[in-house]
């Protein structure tokens, strides 16, 4: 195929436009949402004049995201179910048939000719008003172990995208295709291509550990690390870049400040294409 026109992100074809129009559901965590904007660019190099729209929770990282790699979003008031107490799963309950009337509303309103669920609660309403208005569907799991949405909503899809061949036993086979996680093409342009500027002459260039518990970070990374930070026998010679979540932020900003090593906390990394290229070792979840 060639490289195609850039995506135009409006809500609603006109009449006369030839456009490919996807609806990409899902997000709550990075993981979910990071692969559908991996999608979407694809897209902008399958398809002449491609149109994007992202249907997601009221979180305000999704927003922030995409609004950052240029994506319209449209919200719809869904919440997580598993794990979080019975008053909190009824009342999460409750929320999704006015979140499918809603989805509805929306997809109505675009007129797709594909609905893609890559994951999270906010998956769950957008494909089954699809499916109720007989659209194509179709779903990316971008972990071993299915996620519960997508375990739920695979009957209604015509085809399952998986990350790994251990995940194809979690669905009905003939459904089912094995692509890898998409990757993002910033991600992709710095393979292989490590940032290894000197600081100046004279100057050791510190070993740089970059830390990513995900977009909502991970506590017990954050423990573990900071803990292990503190049996550095060399201090001065290591950096750590660390992306912790807001939870835990504060804490351990104040936990390197006290035992002096050099380091980059933030709750997110918006650049993480560079933060790779910088690391000499990365640990995550």
């Amino acid at each position: 195929m060639g490289k195609g026109r850039p995506l135009r992100h409006v809500e609603r074809a006109t009449p006369d436009d030839p456009s490919f129009r996807c609806i990409i559901a899902g997000g709550g965590t990075g993981g979910h949402l990071f692969p559908g904007i991996a999608v979407a660019h694809e897209l902008g190099k399958r398809f002449e004049h491609p149109m994007v729209l992202f249907v997601a929770g009221r979180g305000r990282m999704e927003s922030v995201i995409l609004s950052r790699h240029g994506f319209s979003v449209r919200a719809i008031d869904v919440e997580g179910i598993k794990g979080r107490g019975r008053i909190n799963q009824a009342r999460a309950f409750g929320k999704i048939p006015p979140a499918v009337w809603r989805s509805i509303r929306i997809l109505r309103s675009v007129g797709p000719d594909l609905v893609a669920g890559v994951g999270g609660y906010a998956a769950g309403p957008v494909v089954v008003a699809g499916w109720l208005l007989g659209l194509k569907i179709v779903l990316h799991e971008q972990n071993l172990v299915p996620g519960v949405t997508n375990r739920v909503l695979a009957p209604l899809a015509e085809r399952i995208y998986v990350s790994f061949e251990e995940s194809v036993r979690g669905f009905a086979p003939k459904k089912v295709v094995v692509t890898g996680n998409p990757v993002r093409k910033e991600i992709l342009r710095c393979t292989g291509k490590p940032e290894t500027v000197s600081p100046g002459p004279g100057v050791r260039r510190p070993f740089t550990v970059l830390i990513l518990g995900g977009s909502q970070g991970a506590h017990r990374i954050n423990l573990a690390v900071s803990e292990a930070a503190g049996r550095l026998r060399d201090r001065g010679r290591y950096c750590f870049v660390h992306q912790t979540g807001e939870a835990d932020l504060m804490d351990v900003k104040a936990c390197y400040g006290r035992l002096g090593v050099s380091h980059v906390v933030e709750p997110f990394f918006h650049d993480v294409a560079q933060r790779y290229q910088q690391a000499d070792l990365i640990i995550c979840r």
